[in-house]
């Protein structure tokens, strides 16, 4: 099983997804989320850190099938750092999520809390979205 990385982070960037695809929530807690802030979330050691958390954290049953699949990713960081409101972008199947969908939320849902994002001094809320290049066999 292989996850390939590198991958991008786009919580700057979500032009290249299409954005009837991204759950419209503009709010949580009552204020607003960000897509860019001054000083974005980081997660605890940095990017590098993130992509081998990614990797060693992955694992579902894969052998009744070869994957060549990219998954997008979305969640917020909020005020706290904590990870909320965790969903898979453009689904591969709209009424149900697949093993492997299932597996990189659950492993978003329990990544530790980031380092919050600040906007003008103060800590916001961020959206971020994390394209996902996965290559199983």
């Amino acid at each position: 099983m292989t996850l390939l990385l590198p991958f991008t982070i786009i919580g700057q960037h979500a032009d290249s997804i299409e954005q009837d695809s991204i759950a419209k929530i503009d709010t949580l807690y009552g204020k607003q989320v960000y897509n860019i802030v001054e000083d974005m979330p980081e997660f605890p050691g940095g990017e590098s850190e993130l992509r081998k958390y990614l990797a060693s954290n992955i694992s579902f049953d894969t052998s009744k099938e070869n994957i060549n699949s990219r998954v997008y990713v979305t969640f917020i960081i909020d005020t706290n750092g904590t990870v909320v409101n965790a969903s898979i972008v453009q689904q591969k199947n709209p009424d149900k999520l697949t093993a492997l969908e299932e597996s990189l939320l659950d492993i978003v849902k329990s990544m530790p809390d980031w380092i919050p994002g600040e906007h003008f001094g103060e800590k916001v809320s961020v959206r971020y979205t994390i394209p996902l290049n996965i290559h199983l066999q």
